[in-house]
């Protein structure tokens, strides 16, 4: 099966939520319990990964970078 969101053109949006999941008991010490998943939408179509940590993240840094000038990056 292929996930496969449509081209991105002018006018496109294109949204990332991501999450830190927690895996059975929170208060588990061992690592592995903790995974993160990132939802990319755009129009009506949405694809989900999901990585399994090795150990719970307190904090999520963003970043991108574009080649092409005129993008609008909204974080919030």
């Amino acid at each position: 099966m292929t996930n496969q969101l449509p081209a991105v053109t002018s006018g496109s949006t294109v949204t990332f939520d991501i999450e830190a999941v927690t895996l059975g008991t929170a208060n588990n010490s061992e690592g592995g319990n903790a995974k993160l998943r990132v939802t990319i939408s755009s129009s009506n179509r949405e694809v989900v990964f999901d990585w399994l940590l090795d150990q719970s993240c307190g904090s999520l840094y963003f970043g991108c970078s574009f080649f092409y000038p005129g993008w609008k990056v909204l974080v919030f």
